[in-house]
């Protein structure tokens, strides 16, 4: 048996987002959960309709993304973001405790 949109569909969103979702075998809004909201609008074939739509089937359902862990760091150039707060970590530790 094949997987079925029938939910995405009823949501109205469009053909490639459908596509986009049950490839990453997200069958369900609660499926959403899973992901943070970057690796969804990263899809390949997710509009901009997209998102409001599943933000608000979210909101219904009381379902949330996943947290992005990461650390916020300030440079010369501003903020910046890093997803690899161990990286980072040993990158500003002095040298005599590497």
């Amino acid at each position: 048996m094949e997987p079925s949109d029938d939910i995405w569909k009823a949501l109205g969103l469009g053909a490639p987002a459908r596509r986009a979702l049950v490839n990453e075998k997200i069958m369900r809004v609660s499926d959403l959960a899973k992901f943070t909201q970057a690796q969804i609008e990263a899809l390949h074939g997710m509009g901009p309709s997209t998102m409001p739509k599943l933000l608000t089937a979210m909101k219904e359902e009381g379902v949330k993304f996943r947290w992005r862990v990461g650390v916020l760091l300030t440079t010369s150039f501003g903020l910046q973001y890093s997803s690899r707060p161990l990286l980072v970590a040993y990158a500003l530790m002095p040298a005599q405790f590497r």
